[in-house]
């Protein structure tokens, strides 16, 4: 590990602490706290949509026995010539666009019925993060009015570009990589990282059950928000990696993107289990949410 990954993993980890240090030292709401990190989300998605237009490789996604990604729109409309945009960039292929296009509006639709679901719940329904207001959770964006929660925004979109930039467009890997399989890698990302959110919540609460009597206030602040960052910079460690080495092994293979040969793999026997493992866990944490309610 040389001077320059300990500095861009360094920049990957200030960027996932702010939210928490807004929220402790600078009384940021839960909900605040939730739409910061919802936000770094959707900034790595739109970041990696952006370089991804830098692709030179053809998106063979019609090779492809199953895809990961949401499939293509416009095949045949989009120029296939490159186009210059700066002197310091490479050109972009707007070609690129029959993948990018589906792949955002897809994937940030589900991230913002998540979000509303997680964060602007019914409450009705007994739990935080019931049907979902919509309405209520894009209204809470006004919180970005405040230059404390509009710095830490702005500090983690200028991470990821920062970052992706040297690790995509110095290295020269939009030479290498189609934009089909740029966009993999945070969709993999994403996917993981959404899965294991429950694991962190069932840890912590399971936790707070059992030691409910003898836990202070802040020592439950500390179990959750050290829970949910260590599980945070563990999976960025392991997409670091898996955009740094052509091989990488352990669980930052999870995130490598794939030939076209590989993708059944991950989008049949390995994507059944994440969904199984999600549900199981879902459940266990609802029973447990019920039993602490009641």
């Amino acid at each position: 590990m040389d001077k320059s990954d300990i500095l861009d993993f360094g920049l990957i980890g200030i960027a996932n602490l702010l939210p928490l240090v807004g929220y402790f030292l600078f009384d940021l709401e839960f909900m605040t706290l939730g739409l910061l990190y919802w936000f770094d989300v959707v900034a790595l998605l739109l970041v990696y949509s952006g370089y991804a237009m830098f692709a030179q490789s053809e998106s063979t996604v019609e090779e492809r026995e199953s895809t990961l990604l949401p499939g293509t729109i416009g095949d045949g409309y989009w120029s296939e010539a490159p186009r210059s945009i700066a002197r310091s960039l490479p050109p972009i292929y707007t070609r690129n666009l029959r993948v990018v296009l589906p792949t955002v509006l897809f994937v940030t639709f589900v991230v913002v019925v998540f979000g509303a679901s997680g964060l602007a719940g019914d409450p009705d329904l007994g739990i935080r993060g019931g049907a979902g207001d919509i309405a209520e959770f894009l209204s809470a964006f006004s919180a970005f009015t405040s230059p404390v929660v509009f710095g830490v925004g702005l500090g983690i979109l200028g991470t990821h570009v920062v970052t992706i930039h040297r690790r995509y467009i110095r290295s020269k890997r939009y030479e290498e990589l189609s934009a089909y399989m740029t966009l993999e890698l945070p969709v993999r990302f994403i996917l993981v990282y959404v899965l294991s959110l429950p694991l962190v919540l069932f840890y912590s609460l399971s936790v707070s059950v059992l030691t409910g009597s003898i836990l202070p206030t802040w020592g439950f602040d500390v179990l959750w928000a050290g829970s949910f960052l260590a599980v945070k910079l563990g999976l960025e460690w392991g997409r670091y990696r898996a955009e740094q080495m052509p091989d990488p092994g352990g669980y930052a293979a999870w995130f490598t993107p794939s030939e076209p040969s590989e993708t059944i793999e991950l989008s049949g026997r390995v994507a059944l289990g994440y969904v199984a493992t999600f549900a199981a866990l879902l459940v266990v944490f609802l029973i447990l949410a019920f039993s602490t309610s009641g």
